[in-house]
């Protein structure tokens, strides 16, 4: 007897599912259930390993980078203006009408003081088998 989708019952094979919660789903209904959007690419983000979260906006983390420079943020401070993330260097490059104020109107968001943080509860969610 075959597996099947816990929601769309979509026959499952062998190694192609996902399993959460003690059920098991097919890659589009375990996305659509349990994953998070990237805000960068807009694709759903399918293992914890790739997930962030900063300024309460999820990430792949290969995604989280300067709109500007496409250097990683991961080990930065970033900073966002008008709905892009920059590293302060290409931000004071773009907005140099900003660049002697960082840290009152354009600032980190989030109590994050060095760098963002991976987070996944790892409980709740389940894993790719």
């Amino acid at each position: 007897m075959s597996e099947q989708c816990s929601k769309c019952e979509k026959g499952l094979s062998r190694g192609s599912y996902y399993e959460a919660r003690g059920d098991r789903y097919c890659k589009k209904c375990y996305a659509a259930k349990f994953c998070k959007t990237c805000t960068k690419c807009g694709h759903k983000i399918m293992h914890k390993r790739n997930l962030l979260k900063w300024n309460q906006k999820y990430w792949h983390k290969r995604c989280f980078t300067c709109s500007q420079c496409n250097t990683s943020l991961l080990s930065t401070t970033p900073q966002e203006k008008k709905g892009t993330l920059h590293c302060l260097q290409c931000l004071g490059r773009k907005f140099p009408q900003n660049s002697d104020r960082l840290g009152t109107d354009i600032q980190p968001s989030g109590n994050i003081p060095n760098r963002a943080f991976v987070i996944w509860p790892y409980s709740e969610y389940g894993t790719p088998t």
